[in-house]
């Protein structure tokens, strides 16, 4: 069994840089991720590569766009792993499982599980799209926001549901995409988490 002095699970933005500031503090770290490092950035970078493509001088098709989105993930992947790696960091790709207080049974790719030991753990294993229950899933119809960058084309209007930083940025790129976009919040206001006066 492998043992670490810090165990991460999950590679989104927060548990990748819990693994680096433990790694930089002199833990022995692992890092336990199923697809790419700093996933959760993800969909901010989604969000802001809409919106900033879409601001430009000469506006990219969308094939373009895909094409951009792509390397942008590709290369802030890479970077993350980058820093990781410089500080020692072992990453194992896998889906990850409590199996005690301390410690977690990794379900690889290839079907094999491995027991690691961590002194701490770190549950990090980020969020993913909340679909409200009046609002029937319809795969391809209801989608979350990385699926945005699977889409073949654009569909003249679009409903956004949630009013924090991702969904007005995603908002404002595909209005000015063209999409004529309704943005549906739960509360009264934009932007909650944040102070009074960028709401």
């Amino acid at each position: 069994m492998d043992e670490f002095d810090v165990l991460v699970l999950g590679g989104g933005l927060s548990g990748a840089s819990a693994a680096l500031r433990a790694a930089q503090l002199g833990g022995r770290v692992c890092l336990v991720e199923k697809a790419r490092i700093g996933s959760q950035g993800f969909q901010r970078r989604n969000a802001l590569c809409i919106e900033e493509l879409a601001s430009s001088a000469s506006t990219p098709s969308w094939v373009e766009y895909l094409s951009v989105l792509k390397a942008e993930t590709e290369s802030y992947s890479t970077a993350w792993q980058e820093k990781l790696d410089a500080e020692g960091v072992t990453v194992v790709e896998g889906v990850g499982e409590l199996a005690s207080a301390s410690e977690v049974n990794v379900l690889k790719p290839d079907g094999g599980y491995l027991l690691i030991q961590g002194k701490s753990v770190i549950l990090a294993q980020g969020s993913k799209p909340r679909f409200p229950a009046t609002l029937p899933y319809e795969a391809g119809v209801v989608i979350g926001i990385d699926e945005v960058a699977k889409l073949p084309t654009l569909p003249e209007k679009v409903m956004l549901i949630g009013g924090g930083a991702i969904g007005i940025e995603a908002a404002l790129g595909l209005q000015k995409r063209g999409c004529k976009v309704f943005l549906c919040c739960e509360q009264n206001e934009l932007l909650p988490e944040m102070d009074e006066e960028f709401n």
